[in-house]
């Protein structure tokens, strides 16, 4: 029984050994580049998340700067007079919003309401509509308050011409 089991011990020890010698003898560095490929992988998809996310964000604007439309935009929201609170709207005074338009210095000025399953509405155009000056844009979600019980969601864009 003994002698049986010596050649065995052998095989087993000598495949051991040429398992380790192949892992550790591994001279083309196959295993290496292998490893280095799945890093480069991993490097290059972050890459292109990093760089999709960049173009993402919002172009940087000037500090002194202000944008007409945005200004405009958060008069309509916050004046009591149509609204109920700030980004919530009274349906029945829509049609008297207006701003001026000498007020966020521009030469025109375009407001338009568009609910989510109603036709869009012209709340206001001053100005000069449509110049040859440079326009500004901008759109905020507000609420629509048509009564008691029933309030509709909305977008309110509006557009500037200096």
């Amino acid at each position: 029984m003994g002698l049986c089991s010596e050649p065995l011990r052998t095989r087993e020890s000598m495949k051991a050994s040429k398992r380790a010698r192949r892992l550790h003898g591994d001279r083309n560095a196959v295993g290496g580049f292998q490893e280095s490929m799945v890093a480069m992988m991993v490097v290059a998809a972050g890459m292109i998340i990093l760089a999709a996310t960049m173009a993402m964000l919002p172009a940087g604007h000037d500090v002194g700067a202000t944008d007409p439309s945005r200004l405009a935009v958060e008069r309509i929201m916050s004046d009591e007079r149509w609204a109920l609170s700030p980004g919530v709207l009274r349906y029945d005074e829509i049609d008297e919003i207006t701003i001026g338009v000498e007020s966020i210095g521009g030469a025109g000025c375009r407001a338009v309401l568009q609910e989510v399953d109603g036709a869009a509405v012209v709340l206001f155009e001053v100005g000069e509509v449509g110049g040859s000056g440079e326009r500004f844009a901008s759109s905020r979600a507000v609420n629509v308050h048509h009564g008691p019980q029933e309030v509709k969601a909305a977008t309110v864009t509006v557009w500037v011409w200096t």
